[in-house]
């Protein structure tokens, strides 16, 4: 051994000397600012006068949901403040319902007001909310949706934060108090709730999109289809001239498929255009999709614990027995 080598008695005093056991130091747990921030649900406000403070570290997130609103030719949006989470809900005239939760409990701060709490009256024109949203890019750091004593029942402020401009954009929306013909009612909420489907999958939004991308120009209609408990699921159309196009699921765990169908045959057809509007952009990269014969099509869309995205679109079906009631 030289001379130079260290003995295993003077590694020990050394060790003992720094303060620091053998093995490889341990590294510090790195905390984003981001994290470090989120404080979630609040009991106190950060202004005493508030009865509402939202804020959220990804405005992104908010254009998506409203460019999908926008897809679904939307007119009026429906803000419901629960004690932890926001709903968003929203009908167009063709009756497709877009229900939209904010889990709260993950976000930077929110802090609502016990008589905030309301089930009918905060509705804003969609036109004016997605104004603000449109114009958010990636520059933006934070949004932040305020209520004041003083202006519930009248307004709600929305601030942008632009750090590359060093500047915050204040917009302040009318609420309507008027009646509106669209809101969201307990029976509505169980429809959305509803878990009783005989079919449920989940695709991959790219796959998905390509599907109905290729469908589009030569078919209004996507029928899914099954013939017995041993027949495969399928996918299929017909094209404006005549040739018939069939999909059929050879792998159903691959979709994460599940059957629960109670009478045989079963076939939907769903409106291309309905569904072109519910993939066109999401805040995730899949989709759930749950049908049954007598039900709206459900798609679920969620991102991690934050963002749960619900949507009921009436089959060809039940849209052609609607108008006929409605004439």
């Amino acid at each position: 051994m030289s001379e130079d080598t260290p003995t295993v008695e003077q590694k020990s005093k050394s060790l003992e000397k720094s303060g620091r056991g053998p093995g490889r130091p341990k590294g510090k747990t790195k905390i984003s600012i981001n994290e470090a921030a989120n404080a979630g649900v609040v009991d106190t406000p950060s202004c005493e006068t508030s009865m509402l403070e939202f804020t959220h570290n990804d405005p992104m997130d908010f254009k998506k949901i409203f460019k999908f609103l926008k897809g679904l030719d939307i007119q009026h949006t429906q803000f419901i403040f629960k004690p932890r989470s926001i709903i968003i809900y929203s009908c167009n005239e063709e009756n497709t319902k877009s229900h939209n939760v904010i889990k709260c409990d993950s976000f930077q701060k929110y802090y609502c007001n016990i008589m905030l709490v309301d089930e009918s009256r905060y509705i804003i024109y969609f036109d004016d909310i997605y104004h603000v949203m449109e114009k958010i890019n990636k520059s933006y750091t934070k949004i932040e949706f305020l209520i004041n004593k003083d202006d519930v029942n009248k307004n709600m402020v929305i601030k942008l934060h632009n750090d590359d401009l060093g500047m915050i954009e204040e917009f302040k929306l009318n609420l309507q108090i008027e009646n509106i013909t669209h809101v969201l009612t307990a029976d509505i909420v169980n429809k959305f709730e509803d878990t009783k489907y005989e079919i449920s999958m989940c695709f991959p939004l790219s796959d998905l999109k390509a599907m109905i991308g290729a469908i589009k120009n030569s078919s209004e209609d996507l029928i899914l289809e099954t013939s017995s408990p041993t027949d495969k699921i399928r996918f299929q159309y017909t094209t404006d001239r005549g040739t018939a196009v069939v999909y059929n699921i050879e792998k159903p765990e691959k979709i994460k498929l599940e059957k629960n169908i109670s009478l045989y045959p079963l076939r939907i057809t769903m409106i291309i255009s309905k569904l072109q509007k519910i993939i066109s952009d999401t805040l995730s990269d899949k989709m759930e999709l749950k049908f049954s014969q007598d039900k709206p099509i459900l798609t679920i869309i969620q991102k991690g614990d934050k963002f749960e995205m619900r949507t009921l679109s009436n089959t060809k079906a039940q849209q052609v027995a609607e108008r006929q009631k409605n004439n």
